[in-house]
Formats: structure tokens, sequence, C-alpha cells
């Protein structure tokens, strides 16, 4: 190390890092090792994305479901189902399929799953959901429950 003061230190390498990228060699060097190391580690790389959007999604829906469930425990409001797994968001006046077709011409993007999660959070939780598990959502859908979930009837 060329110099024991801290500052002429840093102006120092300062200086040296402007000098030899400057050339562009280290760069080209970088760019090289960074395609070698993502061919060898491509299968640990992917899944290491994988696990990382699988994590966001979770943390999204289970943002979404907390604040539907007024900050309590996330439980289906008809049977009280509390499995994450088995929660999903509820239209309220059973007017899902207009909602997504509403949303669908201003967006390219269609609304189900995890994309309904981040437009809830985004538009600042309107009031048209609550928190359903997945089977009472899809026996309230049903023409012949008229909209009414079977454990209510």
């Amino acid at each position: 190390m060329p110099y024991k003061d801290p500052i002429k230190r840093l102006h120092y390498w300062k200086e040296r890092n402007k000098r030899d990228y400057a050339d562009g060699k280290y760069k080209a060097r970088s760019i090289k090792r960074l395609k070698e190391w993502s061919l060898k580690n491509k299968t640990k790389e992917l899944e290491r994305l994988k696990n990382k959007q699988e994590r966001y999604r979770n943390r999204i829906k289970l943002e979404v479901l907390f604040h539907y469930s007024n900050g309590v425990l996330p439980r289906c409001y008809c049977c009280g189902e509390i499995g994450l797994d088995f929660l999903t968001l509820d239209h309220v006046n059973n007017d899902g399929a207009a909602h997504r077709k509403e949303l669908k011409a201003d967006s390219r993007r269609t609304l189900t799953g995890r994309n309904m999660y981040k437009w809830a959070k985004e538009n600042d939780f309107p009031p048209k959901f609550q928190v359903a598990c997945l089977n009472c959502n899809w026996a309230r859908s049903m023409k012949r429950n008229k909209g009414v979930c079977p454990h209510q009837l």
C-alpha cells in the first residue's frame, strides 16, 4: 500500500481505478467472468431467482390478506379457514368477472391471482374485496347458489 494516510490512499485508488478501467480491459474481463459463471451456475441461479420471486409473491399476498382481515390472522369470512394456501381474495358483490374485464381494458395484463394482489395493494386496498377460502369463493360463483356460499344457506 503506497499510502498510510487514509485520504491519500483513497485518492490513490480512485486515480488507479480511473486509469485501469479507462482502457476497458477490466470491463471485458468482468464480462467474460460473468458469462463463465452464469454458464457454470445456471440452474443454481435460476433456482435462486425462482425462490426470490416466490418469496415476493407470498409477501404481497400475505400483506393484502392481512389488510382485508383488519390486521388479524387472515381467515375465510364464511367458514373460518386459516390455511394461507387455501385463502384468496373474493369480490364482495360477486362481480369479479366484470371487474377483471374492466381492468383488462386498461391494462395489458390479466388481473388474476398474484396480479390481483399487486393491483389491490397499488390501488390502496379498495373495499370491494374480502378474504375467502377457495371453496367458498368457488361455491359463491356457481349460478345455482345465486352468489351465496352453501355454508350460509
